[in-house]
């Protein structure tokens, strides 16, 4: 019974020399406290050794005071003042800092810059005959304080009683630059035809010229052409390359926010052969749909005569056409 007594006073004793040497505090910011021997404190830690966990590594960003035994209360090291910039960063609220703007698509820029349209029209007849018209177009302007660039592509189709009556493609550029402080510009165009029932298989067509503001104004304006050019034809019976005349105008009315009409004629004859010539023409009324943002219908004819055609074909070639348009 006296051993026992002993022991156990011997132990208490060894716990209490120990608690005394291990009599560092260290109060971590969660309000907790850690008695141990600290072994080393620096701005990045603080090592203590606990007399049950062990040596421990504790980040100085956790510990809230380390008070050594014998010693006023330490602080952990501060840590670097930071630079005005940071120090500026920091304190600005976070809430009122602007939103960065959102990233332009390419899609949205180039429609800045150019104004486009999708035609697609189709009329079928069915009953003692049946019969299909098909026409589709892309047309697109840029247009800036010293150039108007435009380009047009159209496929027309048609059918009846599963012949088909037509079948030809066309696409052409034209450009437009206007002369400073004056109703005058200069002009160039050109275009590719492709049909099969005209009396060539395809044609080269092109031309330059002057172009004058007979009427401007904010609703309506009306422009007189005048210009030399050429026509090349492939698969008809003459090949030769045509020296060409332009005359012609063209006009654009807008009748009401949601009507416009335009019309446009030019005159091209052979200047290697009087007498000969070639007329286009067109008509073309569109009218935008209140149901449905940037839908339009557009009603239009078109037509083209031609004086030298091979034997077996006709003169003339007229197109009506109804389609709706999509801008974009």
């Amino acid at each position: 019974m006296v051993m026992r007594v002993l022991s156990s006073l011997t132990l208490s004793a060894m716990l209490l020399a120990g608690s005394a040497a291990l009599a560092d505090e260290v109060v971590l910011k969660t309000g907790d406290r850690l008695i141990g021997a600290v072994l080393e404190q620096t701005a990045e830690k603080v090592t203590v050794q606990h007399p049950v966990l062990g040596k421990l590594e504790i980040p100085a960003s956790q510990v809230a005071q380390v008070v050594k035994e014998g010693d006023a209360q330490a602080p952990v090291p501060a840590a670097p003042a930071p630079t005005p910039v940071a120090a500026a960063v920091a304190a600005a609220p976070k809430s009122d800092a602007p939103a960065l703007p959102e990233r332009e698509s390419w899609f949205d820029r180039m429609r800045k810059v150019w104004k486009s349209h999708f035609e697609l029209g189709a009329n079928i007849t069915s009953g003692n005959s049946e019969a299909v018209a098909f026409y589709s177009a892309f047309k697109t302007t840029r247009e800036t304080k010293s150039n108007t660039l435009k380009l047009d592509a159209a496929y027309y189709r048609n059918t009846s009683d599963g012949t088909e009556s037509r079948d030809n493609f066309t696409t052409g550029l034209f450009s437009e630059w206007p002369i400073a402080d004056s109703r005058w510009s200069v002009f160039a165009q050109g275009r590719y035809d492709y049909d099969e029932y005209q009396s060539w298989l395809h044609r080269l067509t092109g031309a330059g010229g002057l172009g004058y503001d007979l009427i401007k104004l904010p609703k309506f304006d009306f422009k007189l052409r005048g210009g030399a050019g050429f026509a090349r034809e492939f698969g008809s019976e003459d090949e030769n390359i045509k020296p060409e005349g332009l005359a012609g105008f063209d006009s654009h009315w807008t009748i009401t926010d949601a009507q416009t009409l335009a019309a446009r004629s030019m005159y091209y004859p052979d200047m290697g052969s009087l007498g000969e010539f070639r007329v286009v023409s067109a008509v073309e009324w569109l009218v935008k749909l209140s149901t449905a943002d940037g839908l339009s219908l557009k009603v239009a004819i078109e037509h083209e005569y031609q004086s030298e055609v091979d034997p077996g074909r006709k003169n003339n070639d007229l197109r009506l056409i109804s389609a709706i348009v999509f801008d974009f």
